[in-house]
């Protein structure tokens, strides 16, 4: 993914007494990350820990949205950083903290943070009126109640997605390690071609259908 931002960098954004918006971060497949939702009294603090999707990953993106859909693709992308100096370990056991401090002259401080590393990066994004109007906003908040049972149909199947991929990559891994067998190996190589090529027009139905099988054989 590109960056737009450094460890240390400043971008702007429209905050009144309370947030007009929800304001969150990228996860694996698009899917937003919420730590400050919409109408949250300013000045207020939150944190949430994530996590590595791949082994040995030692940098992880943080990208800043805010917006009411479940997919970042519909919301507003603030800004992005590189934390580096993460644990280097399996996908899932490092602990990287993301602080949310959002102070009473609604500036927004994002901060990350390796749990055993102790390896941090920041942001500061400055609130700045007129940046977004009430129309804009008003229209964010309207179209995620116009979309919302698609959109959590998406969020839903996103999530199954990024689950089958994570569990086919450790399958994967452990079949290659332990010397499994070609019918394995290959089955587990045509349903990583599924899941590359196909899966984005599959049902959610055949996206949990799948998962099942793959939890099940491996």
């Amino acid at each position: 993914r590109d960056l737009a931002l450094g460890p240390e960098a400043t971008t702007d954004l429209l905050l009144l007494d309370v947030t007009p918006l929800s304001l969150g971060i990228e996860l694996e497949g698009r899917v937003m990350s919420t730590l400050i939702k919409r109408n949250t009294a300013i000045p207020c603090r939150k944190t949430r820990t994530y996590t590595t999707v791949v082994d040995w990953q030692t940098e992880i993106d943080v990208v800043v949205f805010e917006g009411e859909r479940p997919v970042v693709d519909a919301n507003n992308k603030l800004g992005s950083f590189v934390i580096g100096g993460v644990e280097r370990a399996r996908a899932g056991e490092p602990k990287v903290d993301v602080t949310f401090a959002l102070d009473a002259n609604g500036i927004l401080h994002v901060t990350a943070r390796d749990q055993v590393t102790q390896s941090v990066a920041t942001a500061t994004i400055k609130a700045e009126k007129g940046r977004l109007s009430p129309e804009d906003i008003d229209r964010m908040i309207a179209d995620a109640e116009r979309y919302r049972a698609a959109d959590e149909e998406l969020a839903e199947k996103t999530a199954y997605r990024t689950a089958l991929e994570e569990a086919l990559y450790t399958a994967q891994s452990k079949a290659n390690e332990d010397g499994g067998d070609d019918a394995n190996v290959a089955e587990l190589e045509d349903l990583m071609d599924w899941l590359e090529l196909d899966s984005e027009s599959a049902s959610l139905e055949d996206m949990k259908n799948r998962a099942r099988v793959l939890e099940d054989k491996f």
